[in-house]
């Protein structure tokens, strides 16, 4: 049998290499944390009336069409709740679109504003996908905006339910779903 023996020794540890470990550290502990997170908003309600579309588009069993009582499409309104962790700050957001765009073919394009909580995320006219017939049929479109700098996104709702408009002009557009992306960072404790 060999035997195993432990011996302490007593270290010291220099008080420079010390405050050089505690001020590295501190450093860390004063940086901002930043993420990103995602959440899916649906509209529903319309009657799935194609079974296959073509590419790039997809298909989804959920939709509702800004016109002729295709769902609920609600006046373009929807609610999510906040996805985003505790102490988070939203510093920029993206809304990527998945629907079927310029539903009246003799009619301008469609110009789309998209505002979460009332502050606006972006504005743009939709490419035309000559696929509102299906509704179901989705193809995506991205608008994003970034809060003024250094104060979070006006009048969003921390830990609680937080409102989407989509408001047109021009035309009619059938919405699948909006894919809310929210940039936030979470400012050190003090």
């Amino acid at each position: 049998h060999k035997r195993c023996t432990l011996s302490m020794r007593q270290h010291s540890v220099s008080p420079r290499l010390l405050l050089l470990v505690l001020t590295a550290a501190a450093a860390a502990a004063a940086r901002d944390i930043s993420g990103t997170v995602t959440t899916r908003v649906f509209w529903d309600g319309g009657y799935p009336l194609c079974w296959t579309c073509g590419e790039p588009l997809n298909f989804t069993d959920s939709f509702a069409c800004s016109y002729g009582n295709r769902g609920s499409w609600n006046d373009g309104v929807k609610a999510f709740m906040d996805p985003t962790p505790a102490r988070a700050v939203v510093t920029a957001v993206a809304m990527t679109f998945m629907g079927a765009y310029n539903c009246d073919p003799y009619a301008d394009p469609v110009k789309v504003y998209c505002e979460l909580q009332g502050y606006i995320v972006g504005s743009s006219v939709f490419p035309d996908t000559n696929t509102c017939m299906c509704g179901n049929c989705g193809e995506p479109y991205t608008l994003a905006n970034t809060a003024p700098a250094g104060l979070g996104w006006p009048y969003y709702n921390y830990s609680g339910m937080n409102t989407i408009e989509v408001i047109l002009l021009n035309n009619d557009i059938c919405l699948n779903y909006i894919n809310v992306t929210l940039n936030y960072t979470i400012p050190p404790r003090a």
